[in-house]
């Protein structure tokens, strides 16, 4: 019996000391409040960080065309193997899968390369770029005209 009430003691104890204990300051990278950037540091920035976003754009629809690229060939074999067996289906769509794999890997190298030689060509643009990012403040200008819901905006 006092074998219980002295655990428990002690269990509420530290407890108590842990509830007490101060909060440890959070780690980690502050973000900067995008609000205390004027509208012309926001317009400049976004001017400098124009070119990298075109280009991230441009390598966003490079890889959405090599899938879908690869999901119509991939549909395309599933028609043509859709009367052979199990174990030739597999096969044909385990190789399948591992040219696609490397056809993504080798864009995903190439464009990565070309970010790289992009970034050394102008720093200033990631820079920018980074900066609009990380202050909470839309990296892309925002649309001129409100596209309503159901409507594509063209």
């Amino acid at each position: 019996m006092n074998k219980i009430m002295i655990s428990g003691a002690l269990l509420f104890l530290c407890a108590l000391a842990g509830a007490q204990a101060p909060a440890a300051p959070e780690r980690g990278r502050s973000v900067a409040d995008g609000r205390s950037k004027t509208e012309a540091e926001i317009k400049t920035l976004r001017a400098v960080a124009k070119p990298m976003l075109e280009l991230k754009r441009k390598h966003g629809a490079a890889m959405s065309a090599l899938k879908r690229a690869q999901a119509a060939e991939r549909k395309q074999l599933i028609g043509r193997l859709s009367s052979a067996s199990r174990e030739e289906r597999n096969k044909a769509m385990s190789g399948l899968n591992k040219k696609h794999r490397a056809a993504a890997q080798k864009l995903r190298e190439a464009n990565k390369a070309e970010m790289d030689k992009f970034i050394k060509k102008d720093p200033e643009a990631e820079r920018s770029y980074k900066e609009l990012l990380y202050s909470g403040v839309r990296v892309a200008e925002p649309a001129a005209t409100p596209v309503e819901p159901g409507k594509t905006g063209k």
